[in-house]
């Protein structure tokens, strides 16, 4: 995808005009102002400022003229949906290196076509206005509001940093400029950045250490989805900094790194990661349900409850078995605990134990049964009998 320029702004009354499309697929198009009188409406309410004038370009396309100083509001629109159309909110004219529709490939150096981002001059060497709404807009534009996902791929080839030379810079100073600006101008309260981001994409960068993007953990904190592929991380020691970081983090994407050739990598995210349900889009562990290795003996027959083949349990108990105000966590930790209680054959009150000390990370509960049971440390009465 590309990017257009800052917005065409008059500053000689301090107003810019954007262009708004995809609405002409909502509902109320076949209203008799085609939705329009709806969709100013709907603008003004959710960016909470007035727009000052509107016009068409063409059936499908809507200019709005706004004050310039609340251009994030309405760039921060795009990707909302609006009477069952998703709009796009973006820049009134297309970028300078646009040619009948064909987006052209960045011109300058090898090293910013293959997206490395250098450190040639200071940042302010472009005003400091034009940065700040360069990324901006760039931030609105590579944000999707439906699907709360934020990407910023290769950034060291949009056309936007290529044409005011941010590609030229650093890329701990880009990053370190875009997350602050993400939580002082677009996403300004900790609560936004947590409802309204679950996911970033930062793949493709060049990166070869997260001190780069230190940044996005103090910004970010409650990330639920992060993908770091194609990037250059050597080891885990590229990652440490963020080891005690992102406690909400559900899926990490590593691929086309070295480090992900590493064989100890995998254990070590996980062990940083407790949370963590997938890697490199694949399920953390293999296995049926939650993913967890397969038991020596399956949990019960077909259709019966899991605990059915448990000595421990009561004919009918529900452990294990979805309930009204059962939590998820709680249904994961029974079935968890079932599995591990078949496949050591350990009595339940020492497979929590067990779980309990390893922080339910279930490589490191094996892994500790396994050094107990070979050092005799476990005690006879922590089995099963008959089992």
């Amino acid at each position: 995808m590309a990017f257009s320029q800052t917005p065409e702004t008059d500053h000689s009354s301090g107003t810019t005009t954007l262009a708004v499309k995809g609405w002409i697929d909502s509902k109320l198009s076949s209203n008799p102002d085609s939705g329009i009188s709806a969709l100013l409406s709907f603008l003004e309410k959710k960016a909470d400022r007035k727009i000052l004038s509107h016009r068409l370009a063409g059936r499908t396309v809507l200019l709005i003229t706004i004050h310039a100083n609340d251009s994030s509001r309405f760039f921060h629109l795009n990707g909302f949906t609006f009477a069952g159309a998703v709009l796009k909110v973006e820049n009134s004219r297309p970028p300078r290196n646009q040619a009948n529709g064909a987006v052209q490939p960045p011109t300058g150096p090898r090293s910013q076509q293959n997206g490395t981002f250098q450190s040639s001059r200071p940042l302010a060497k472009t005003p400091t206005s034009e940065v700040e709404k360069v990324m901006i807009a760039v931030i609105h534009k590579r944000y999707n509001a439906a699907e709360k996902y934020l990407t910023l791929e290769a950034l060291a080839t949009d056309p936007d940093f290529v044409a005011t030379g941010l590609s030229q810079e650093s890329a701990e100073k880009v990053f370190k400029a875009l997350f602050t600006i993400c939580e002082t101008k677009v996403f300004e309260t900790p609560s936004k950045r947590r409802e309204m981001v679950k996911s970033i994409s930062l793949s493709s960068n060049s990166l070869t250490t997260v001190k780069d993007i230190l940044s996005l953990s103090s910004a970010f904190p409650d990330l639920q989805n992060l993908d770091l592929s194609n990037n250059r991380f050597e080891d885990t020691g590229a990652l440490r900094y963020w080891r005690n970081q992102f406690r909400n983090l559900e899926h990490l994407i590593l691929s086309g790194n070295p480090v992900d050739l590493k064989p100890e990598t995998k254990a070590t995210i996980l062990k940083w990661y407790p949370n963590l349900k997938f890697y490199n889009n694949e399920p953390v562990r293999n296995g049926p349900m939650l993913g967890f290795s397969t038991p020596t003996q399956p949990l019960a027959p077909q259709g019966s409850l899991p605990t059915s083949s448990h000595p421990e349990f009561p004919p009918g108990s529900t452990f294990g078995v979805p309930q009204p105000g059962k939590s998820e966590e709680t249904l994961t930790k029974e079935l968890m605990g079932l599995q591990f209680s078949f496949e050591t054959k350990l009595k339940m009150q020492f497979v929590e134990q067990c779980l309990s000390a390893n922080g339910w990370n279930w490589d490191a509960a094996v892994a500790n049964f396994k050094a107990m049971q070979v050092a005799g440390s476990i005690p006879a009465e922590a089995y099963i009998p008959g089992v």
